[in-house]
């Protein structure tokens, strides 16, 4: 097999692949503070523990988590309003068997879809987490704030100073190039006057015609400069342009890094909401059991006490006579089945001898009639 078959896991590669966390389940970890792991173990002991439809939706309600319909089948909504495929999220059950559990208790096109279910329960989130909001709380976030907005405020602060000081840098750069390009075009002037030819030698130099010649030379030298010149002042533009390409880049991933911690300050701060919400939910349910588990178990007690007293832990005198005669009388009957189970197994061994006697007989006579072939022929003859 090829090396990526080898180690083949069959249909248990799909179980793995459904364990596995997607980046929009990170994303909804991040939102809610619940693991996929921890909703697959709510959802699968519901499933188990639950013998019908109506059961298995009644223990997943009290769960925080209410049934819908999608766009291929029953979904989830949890008290977050996030969306999550039901068959996805029970450990070892397909779709179908899903809805052949469902179907008759809760059809699919009786339930609501999941987008104005999910309405709903967000709606109702941020209606108990504005209730909940106590004062305290209020002023950890704001102090929460406070603190995330100094931070981007250095930050940003030191990365416009980096600025102004780029900007002073490059405005210096620029105007010493332009100071030493003007010195190099005087002092290639005062050179080209020098050369020049006065008095009778300008004169023969006119007639000559070595004036015009020394003029084009002059000219060429002051073009070769202009152009170098210009060289060097583009070079120097283009290596400011990157630079503030570069800082306007890092300004530019600031503003999103200031997105990225906001969102994650918010996503923390509601997070934390959330879930002082639902230690709250189940410090209630905790207390209601309290109060419910004496009672129970005081009616438990009086239902075994009755049931002990009604039937009795020992058997009474004529309860224990019944009993022995049951087992003489057991006894008797199984002696005689014994018997004639011995007795049935010897006829058969006697019939199984006899069949082997009758078989090796007719084997010899098979073997003498291949010997005689005239006995067999005259055998045949008289037929």
């Amino acid at each position: 097999l090829p090396r990526g078959l080898q180690n083949n896991r069959g249909l248990e590669r799909f179980n793995e692949h459904a364990r596995g966390v997607s980046l929009h389940e990170k994303q909804q970890e991040e939102r809610t503070g619940a693991t996929k792991d921890e909703r697959r173990q709510l959802m699968t002991n519901a499933w188990r523990q639950s013998d019908s439809g109506k059961e298995f939706v009644r223990t997943l309600q009290q769960q925080g988590f209410l049934l819908a319909r999608g766009q291929r089948g029953y979904v989830v909504v949890d008290a977050h309003g996030e969306i999550h495929s039901l068959a996805r999220q029970i450990e070892g059950v397909k779709t179908k068997e899903v809805k052949a559990r469902l179907k008759d208790d809760c059809p699919l096109e009786q339930l609501q879809e999941a987008e104005t279910v999910q309405e709903t329960l967000r709606q109702r989130s941020r209606e108990q987490l504005k209730n909940k909001a106590s004062e305290a709380f209020q002023k950890h976030a704001a102090n929460q704030w406070d603190v995330l907005k100094q931070k981007q405020q250095a930050r940003r602060t030191a990365l416009q100073e980096k600025r102004k000081q780029m900007m002073t840098r490059h405005r210096t750069e620029r105007q010493a190039l332009l100071k030493t390009q003007e010195k190099e075009r005087r002092a290639l002037t005062r050179k080209q006057e020098k050369e020049k030819p006065k008095g009778l030698k300008a004169l023969l130099g006119k007639v000559t015609g070595k004036q015009i010649t020394l003029k084009h030379k002059h000219q060429q030298e002051m073009r070769e400069l202009q152009t170098k010149q210009k060289k060097g002042f583009k070079t120097l533009v283009a290596r400011h342009n990157r630079e503030a390409k570069t800082l306007n880049r890092r300004f530019h991933a600031l503003g999103a890094v200031e997105k990225r911690e906001a969102r994650s300050l918010s996503t923390a701060l509601q997070r934390r909401q959330l879930i002082s919400l639902a230690q709250e939910f189940r410090k209630a349910q905790k207390e209601s059991q309290k109060t419910i588990k004496p009672d129970f178990t005081r009616a438990a007690q009086t239902v075994t006490q009755e049931k002990t007293s009604g039937q009795g832990l020992a058997p009474s005198p004529s309860q224990g006579q019944k009993i022995e005669a049951i087992r003489e009388t057991g006894q008797d009957i199984v002696r005689p089945a014994q018997a004639e189970a011995m007795q049935e197994q010897d006829s058969l061994g006697e019939a199984f001898r006899r069949a082997q006697k009758q078989k090796e007989k007719r084997e010899q006579a098979k073997d003498r009639d291949r010997g005689d072939p005239g006995r067999t022929r005259d055998r045949g003859r008289g037929h």
